[in-house]
């Protein structure tokens, strides 16, 4: 198989996200519909592989750091991004479309390149040969941080102060429900002084764009809220990836709904629904701050509560000229 590689254009779009459908590590994050709503924040530095026939075997979300002159990241906007690539493709395939990739960025006098790959329990088909291509490539880990996993194959243990949290939210009179798109503001608001308050943040999104992406994909971001005496008092925003893994991208409770355990409940139902509904995978996301280097204990041993493992999410950093000199390719 001979590979090329080629910067994205806009006119790739419809070529790109129905090629995510055919990939291991692809979801909905990595369409072109997603990165769109970024708008000019980013500028983007994407790259599309083909094989000799002209047929797209893998793709590079990426755009130029914010932050670091010369850099490139894939993706600065996302969580986690990286090449992805079909199941199918052979893993000296991948080594070359990653070296020709790397070519490309040094022809462009890119030194560095910050690849956050997409964690193992979000892949359609677990394809963990990335993370070797990029040690492989001379990469060094930058970050890693810990996520709170459950796997929803087998039983669960839940720890007593769990069992006893949600029954003093039944004996409360919980009520749970589905969140609409008119339920964002107040959902943006309570999370917003969460993070404020708790973890002196802000959210990644705000609410114009929550409510963009959210009519722009109905059936993967989803909002379960819970509310008390009337009001709403937690809320959990969803992320799902095919039928594979659901992800809580944002968590919020108000000081009443701590006070009578809603969030408990709201995310146990919650987890028992995603395992119903049969999913692998409940993500709770990230436990860490600091890049990753301070594990926040008592957020931690929360999402454990609920019986989570963990999954490291790494984020590694590759210099162009370094990578295609191990992988033996020319700078020109």
């Amino acid at each position: 198989m001979t590979l090329s590689v080629h910067p994205y254009q806009d006119s790739d779009d419809a070529e790109w996200d129905a090629f995510l459908g055919r990939t291991a590590q692809g979801s909905f994050l990595h369409s072109r519909r997603f990165l769109s709503y970024h708008g000019d924040r980013f500028q983007d530095e994407s790259i599309l592989v083909r094989d000799e026939k002209g047929k797209l075997v893998a793709v590079f979300p990426a755009a130029v750091s914010p932050l670091q002159p010369g850099c490139v990241v894939s993706h600065p906007g996302l969580t986690h991004a990286g090449l992805l690539f079909t199941p199918s493709l052979r893993i000296e395939h991948a080594t070359e479309a990653l070296a020709l990739i790397m070519k490309q960025y040094r022809q462009q006098n890119i030194d560095k390149v910050i690849i956050k790959p997409v964690p193992l329990h979000c892949h359609r088909t677990q394809m963990d040969v990335e993370n070797w291509l990029y040690w492989r490539a001379g990469g060094q880990i930058g970050r890693t941080d810990l996520w709170n996993t459950v796997g929803l194959v087998g039983n669960r243990k839940l720890n007593s102060h769990h069992k006893r949290a949600i029954k003093r939210a039944v004996k409360s009179g919980i009520l749970l429900r589905a969140g609409s798109v008119d339920d964002l503001g107040g959902f943006h608001q309570m999370l917003r002084e969460n993070l404020a308050q708790r973890h002196d943040t802000s959210p990644v999104h705000d609410l114009c764009e929550l409510q963009t992406l959210f009519r722009t994909f109905p059936e993967q971001i989803t909002l379960r809220l819970a509310e008390y005496e009337g009001h709403m008092c937690a809320g959990v925003l969803f992320f799902r990836f095919d039928t594979h893994t659901i992800h809580s991208q944002y968590i919020a409770s108000t000081n009443a709904g701590r006070s009578v355990s809603a969030l408990h409940m709201l995310l146990e139902d919650s987890v028992c629904e995603a395992e119903a509904s049969g999913f692998r995978y409940f993500s709770f996301g990230a436990s860490t701050e600091n890049a990753g280097e301070t594990v926040n204990s008592g957020l931690y041993h929360f999402k454990s509560a609920f019986g989570a493992g963990s999954t490291c999410a790494l984020h590694w950093c590759l210099t162009t000229s370094a990578a295609l000199e191990i992988l033996g390719q020319s700078y020109t």
